[in-house]
């Protein structure tokens, strides 16, 4: 089969390979080890057009087999099959390679080395550590805090008052 044929990186120019296009077509991305970059992996319009016909025809090679074909013999069904196993095989000639358009995407990936979390190294330091100070009762301190806090907006709101009048 021609090379010429296949889809290449859009980037570097790499050729893909026939297998490497048949296991792409149902991935989103392509991430091309030797430039680096990412591309859009897009099945071309052509494809859509030859399933119709491949379809079409299947239909009308069992139409036909139906009405003139020996009902006994089984390869009738073989001549359906062929069109659609001629399909199948020619399914990586067109899918493509295209350079993305997002511009907010990096077109290049961080390696994977890179992508490692390091643990953090614990810092070095003479402070000594903090303790707490741990109330036991605590909610009877909110509460007298609560309640001075109110006390306090009733006289404000007294004062405003009187100075109003």
């Amino acid at each position: 089969m021609s090379k010429r044929l296949l889809s290449s990186c859009p980037y570097c120019g790499k050729k893909m390979s026939y297998i490497g296009l048949m296991l792409l077509k149902r991935k989103g991305e392509h991430y091309c080890y030797k430039c680096k970059c990412t591309s859009n992996v897009v099945l071309s319009r052509g494809l859509f057009a030859l399933a119709s016909a491949v379809c079409v025809i299947g239909f009308l090679i069992m139409l036909l087999f139906s009405m003139f074909g020996n009902h006994e013999d089984l390869r009738g069904m073989l001549w359906v099959i062929i069109p659609f196993a001629v399909f199948y095989v020619s399914i990586p000639f067109f899918v493509k390679l295209e350079p993305f358009n997002d511009k907010i995407y990096k077109q290049k990936r961080v390696p994977r080395t890179a992508r490692i979390i390091k643990k953090p190294q614990p810092a070095v330091s003479s402070a000594a550590p903090v303790q707490l100070d741990v109330e036991e009762d605590f909610s009877k301190k909110f509460m007298q805090a609560k309640n001075n806090a109110s006390q306090k907006m009733a006289e404000t709101i007294q004062e405003e008052t009187n100075k109003s009048q």
